[in-house]
């Protein structure tokens, strides 16, 4: 998983690939907000309020052949939250619940496929217990 401020993919399931980018709307009120833009006009921007994100194609999680997508936002200092989008009957969806994770760690392999069929994931999360940071990993369903 790379992460960027543009990704191209398949997001409609269409066999046809489009790019995502960020805009970033810097002193916005009430705070900062992030709107994901696609090159295909019948997909709709999304907007959510975060001092700055960034994207990566997870590819089809749910073999639904649509891509699904990782944004990054970032948080206070080195910590970020991790949210999976997917482009379904003409909206974007929350596929998984939002978890946090901490930059500094290394760690960029924060999603990918999972183990079952169809739409299971891993979750790789860095989290503090007693001042140390650990890597939990964990399957969940996609919604």
């Amino acid at each position: 998983m790379v992460f960027s401020d543009s990704i191209k993919g398949d997001f409609d399931g269409d066999r046809k690939p489009e790019y995502l980018w960020v805009k970033t709307i810097p002193d916005s009120i009430p705070v900062d907000s992030c709107t994901i833009l696609c090159s295909n006009s019948s997909i709709p921007p999304f907007r959510f309020q975060a001092m700055g994100c960034s994207l990566s194609n997870e590819g089809d999680l749910d073999n639904n052949r649509a891509d699904e997508v990782t944004v990054n936002s970032w948080a206070e200092g080195a910590w970020g939250v991790i949210t999976v989008y997917a482009f379904r009957k003409g909206k974007w969806i929350e596929t998984i619940e939002r978890f946090s994770v901490y930059g500094p760690d290394g760690h960029t392999d924060y999603v990918k496929k999972g183990p079952g069929k169809g739409e299971a994931t891993i979750i790789r999360e860095t989290w503090g217990q007693h001042g140390e940071f650990a890597v939990e990993t964990k399957t969940v369903k996609l919604k």
